[in-house]
């Protein structure tokens, strides 16, 4: 006879985090259009202790919001970059958060802002001086101003600029914008040079300000530079680091015209920046590093060529190409992109061994980077750049799509010959991570063994950055039909100079989730045995719509119980596979070709299915856009030993509060076979601790408690 015998003490020592000083305040909350009363730290206005760590943390509520701290009465001891006492602030939930600053010395005011739901603040003091510490108060607001953040500027050797909004207007109250500038490695040198500069005036700039960092977190140190005024700050030239950090912040008062600073990152010893020419321009060929003979190993050179108008079209015509080859190019590589900079669109990255060979950019600009690793040895290559305006008028569609839905992409002129040089962008986009699928219904191109002359180029993501399964395709053969599992779909249909052919046409088609009419998705069906209910598709017994993703979930509150499914009616449209409509069951979320998968579809009734061991069972009905039926019609039951009687899940205490003792089940009775009893304790706070006294301990035994 099995002993399940016990009862349990249940113990609330609901006490706060150990080692959180008791002047910590970490629950500070307010929502948009909220002040706080003025709060002290510690012994305010006493002076506080010796040795002393009080931690504040500020909610907002929203990532959206902004949150104003105004410390008053300031009374802090004086430490050579207030490193003996202080109080730091940080712009997040913890002290690992962006650093705003450290402040000590005397102040009746001091005022800081961060964006974000949470403001979290220090305060230290040593062993030695004492002092009264602070007040401080806090204001959450919704963020005023559109973001006008900039954070992947640069990315390798290069020039630009950054502006205030509006530059040379008024910048707006309330902007905080972040700029950051990437050198791409720590042995360059980047240099800022204000070409402009009226921002409103304070003797610590604590109003309107550009402040420049080396490091997220610096403070008070060198290469803090923090300006306001209309004097223009001199040059900055900062080595040994990879980013510069730059924060433009106004406030709700005066404003001015803002600032425009440039900035450059110095360019590797073979790199040429300064290529440009206009339209009819052919330059001469330029060698990579020290072609024709062997490389060095681990070089970056970088290539920037100017076309000198927007409208233009710069050819890069390699040739003598000699790299070490891989399949993904992840050694040595030339990597070439449609702009000034490695953040511009990556056209593609090229290696191995070719005789000659060229790409095509749209734009001012063109970038590239070629970059050699640590082993093979090879000889690079030669390039020139030709400039010429565009030919042809913009056949670009950027904005397909957008939801479930199809329609159909063609070559210009189609199906009559497409014109030469031709550069049609396509991007079609769903409205979330659903399928997207190309059928090519006709295709007819200027071949090349590598397509170099007229291609169409389909790619993965929104921007049309080459990755290693881009697909370029030409000739005569139809490209196999092409799904993604993206939120966008990036399309390039390319010409040159030459032989013209009647293009292409394909069908895209978006297959995702449609919101459904009432009943579409239901989770939270089931429970305890004896539950039961019904699932009917959309409309039934009318037809369903086209483009559903319905799901169900049932639930039953013990994986020994039995869930069981009949089907009371069915007609979906048919398939050998059901790759179109269909019903499929599954006892995990994510089951995918699982021996425990069902996919039903046709207007054979399905038979009956009882699933045991399983807590969750998930139904799903899809549809696709063309033919619809009367769908289907199920009842689902839970059946098992009802073993809810023994449950306890409203066991609640705050912090002090101890228990009476509770009885497992039928304790001190034997208890019967096959149960399941559940208990939830809720201590009403995350920072509290929950203890549990078992006591009168009887069970079966088994070395793994099995």
């Amino acid at each position: 006879m099995k002993q399940f015998i016990f009862s349990a003490f249940i113990l609330l020592l609901l006490t706060g985090i150990k080692d959180a000083s008791a002047c910590s305040m970490l629950g500070l909350t307010g929502g948009a259009g909220y002040t706080s009363p003025f709060l002290s730290a510690s012994t305010y206005p006493s002076n506080n202790p010796h040795n002393l760590n009080c931690y504040y943390r500020i909610n907002a509520q929203s990532s959206s919001n902004v949150i104003k701290v105004n410390f008053r009465n300031v009374n802090v001891e004086v430490g050579s970059c207030c490193n003996t006492d202080y109080f730091a602030v940080y712009e997040g939930s913890s002290s690992t958060s962006r650093l705003i600053g450290k402040y000590c010395g005397q102040h009746s005011s001091i005022i800081l802002q961060g964006r974000g739901q949470y403001m979290y603040i220090h305060y230290h003091t040593d062993s030695s001086v004492y002092s009264t510490g602070f007040e401080f108060q806090f204001i959450v607001s919704a963020s005023a101003t559109p973001s006008c953040d900039q954070l992947s500027i640069g990315g390798g050797p290069g020039t630009g600029f950054i502006t205030s909004p509006n530059y040379s207007a008024n910048y707006p109250h309330q902007a905080d914008c972040r700029y950051r500038i990437d050198a791409g490695s720590a042995t360059r040198t980047i240099t800022l040079t204000f070409t402009a500069f009226d921002l409103e005036s304070h003797p610590d700039c604590r109003f309107d300000f550009v402040e420049v960092r080396t490091e997220m977190n610096a403070h008070c140190a060198p290469n803090v530079r923090k300006y306001c005024g209309s004097t223009v700050p001199t040059t900055q030239v900062i080595t040994g680091q990879q980013y510069a950090y730059i924060q433009f912040f106004s406030d709700s008062s005066v404003t001015r015209p803002g600032f425009r600073m440039e900035w450059t990152v110095s360019a590797d010893p073979c790199s040429m920046l300064g290529l440009a020419g206009s339209v009819g321009h052919v330059s001469p060929y330029y060698s990579a590093s020290t072609h024709p003979a062997n490389n060095p190993h681990n070089t970056d050179c970088y290539y920037q060529i100017n076309g000198e108008s927007t409208f233009n079209v710069i050819k890069v015509d390699f040739t003598s190409f000699s790299l070490e080859a891989n399949a993904n190019c992840a050694y040595d590589y030339v990597a070439v992109y449609e702009g000034p900079s490695v953040t511009s669109r990556l056209i593609a990255k090229y290696c191995g061994t070719k005789n000659s060979f060229s790409v095509s950019g749209r734009g001012q600009y063109m970038y590239m980077h070629y970059h050699t690793d640590n082993s093979v040895h090879s000889t690079g290559f030669q390039f020139r750049f030709s400039v010429s305006a565009s030919a042809t008028p913009s056949c670009d569609q950027l904005s397909i799509g957008g939801a479930p839905g199809s329609g159909v992409i063609t070559s210009p002129n189609y199906p009559l010959n497409y014109p030469h040089h031709s550069d049609c962008r396509y991007r079609i986009c769903s409205d979330s991570n659903s399928t997207i699928t190309l059928d090519f219904a006709a295709f007819n191109l200027e071949s090349h063994n590598d397509c170099n002359y007229d291609f169409v180029d389909v790619r993965s993501g929104s921007d049309g950055d080459w990755t290693p399964n881009a697909l370029k395709v030409c000739g005569t053969a139809l490209p196999a039909t092409l799904t993604f599992n993206q939120q966008c779909v990036y399309i390039q249909f390319f010409s040159d100079s030459s032989a013209s052919r009647t293009g292409f046409s394909l069908r895209w088609t978006i297959a995702g989730v449609v919101p459904g009419p009432p009943g579409c998705t239901q989770l939270n069906l089931g429970g305890a045995p004896g539950s039961d209910g019904l699932i009917k598709s959309p409309n039934y017994p009318s037809n369903y719509p086209i483009n559903l993703d319905c799901r169900y979930q049932v639930y039953s509150d013990c994986s020994s119980n039995n869930i069981a499914f009949v089907f009371l009616a069915f007609d979906v449209e048919s398939h050998t596979q059901c790759k179109y409509d269909y019903v499929e069951v599954r006892t995990t979320a994510n089951a995918h070709c699982a021996p425990n998968a069902r996919k039903y579809c046709g207007s054979t009734v399905p038979a009956t299915q009882t699933i045991t061991g399983q807590q969750y069972v998930y139904i799903q009905f899809f549809t696709d856009s063309s033919v619809t039926r009367s769908g289907f019609r199920l009842q689902w039951t839970v059946s098992g030993q009802v073993g809810g009687s023994c449950n306890m899940l409203g066991l609640t205490g705050g912090a002090g509060y101890t228990s009476p003792y509770y009885s497992a089940s039928t304790h001190p009775n034997n208890n019967p076979h096959n149960l399941n009893c559940y208990y939830r304790i809720n201590a009403q706070s995350s920072s509290n601790v929950i203890k549990v006294n078992f006591r009168r301990f009887n069970l079966e035994n088994h070395t793994c408690c099995k």
